[in-house]
């Protein structure tokens, strides 16, 4: 029923890849090691897809792969995420403090209200985390104006955190992934990070299309069936008038 290009990934920048600079010197790192410079991308200019907020944290959240975020065979952290970014280049790397405040957000064009998406996501801890920092996925929230907090949605969880609505952040890169109905056509899909330490990182963010409820193909089929049957029903009524 649905073509190909109905399951590709709605979120624009998912991987956080695109806006790559290079920056010498800076001691950068990747899957399988060999960068020497520090990348970084801009994840917020226009057609990168992502806003960054509140304006009252600075600096935000950003597209990295400075090694001081990430466990490597020189400081061989093991509460980290080992190697680098998940995949590619760059990952997005959340601010230090304070507790819950830099975002990451996209109202997810293509996303059509009441229909299902399946929502995933990479997430691990930066260098020097601990198990108080938590990453909390909202889905449906809305951003009065730029920079704003994010208001209103539902929380997406991965357990049961410390925190009400929060994904506790796992030790190295660990994959997260949710079925869930869309609440509005392009819906907003934001994660909100918090940490008492260091930080967090999130890497190969998707949102594809499932299906539409069955309750509504159900409730579909049903009304056309009961239209067929009075058309039946009308049809036989006048045949029986006429005769």
């Amino acid at each position: 029923m649905f073509s190909p290009s109905a399951r590709a990934n709605l979120v624009v920048n998912g991987g956080f890849e695109d806006g790559l600079t290079t920056i010498s010197g800076g001691g950068g790192t990747a899957p399988g090691g060999g960068d020497t410079a520090w990348k970084e991308g801009d994840i917020t200019s226009g057609g990168l897809g992502w806003q960054v907020g509140p304006s009252t944290n600075s600096p935000n959240v950003l597209a990295s792969n400075q090694s001081i975020y990430y466990a490597t065979a020189s400081n061989g952290d093991p509460g980290a995420a080992t190697g680098g970014p998940h995949s590619g280049v760059l990952a997005a790397a959340f601010p230090n403090t304070p507790l819950f405040d830099g975002y990451i957000s996209q109202a997810v064009g293509s996303v059509v209200g009441g229909s299902i998406y399946k929502i995933s996501f990479w997430l691990a801890n930066q260098i020097g985390d601990d198990t108080q920092n938590y990453m909390n996925v909202n889905w449906g929230g809305a951003i009065a104006n730029p920079g704003d907090a994010i208001t209103g949605g539902y929380s997406l969880t991965g357990g049961v955190p410390a925190l009400p609505g929060a994904i506790p952040v796992p030790t190295g890169w660990t994959y997260y992934e949710f079925t869930v109905g869309a609440p509005s056509d392009n819906a907003r899909l934001s994660f909100i990070g918090g940490n008492s330490a260091a930080g967090n990182l999130i890497d190969d963010v998707d949102v594809v299309f499932v299906a539409v409820p069955e309750i509504s193909s159900f409730g579909t089929v049903m009304g056309l069936g009961l239209l067929a049957l009075g058309a039946m029903a009308r049809v036989r009524r006048r045949s029986y008038v006429t005769a």
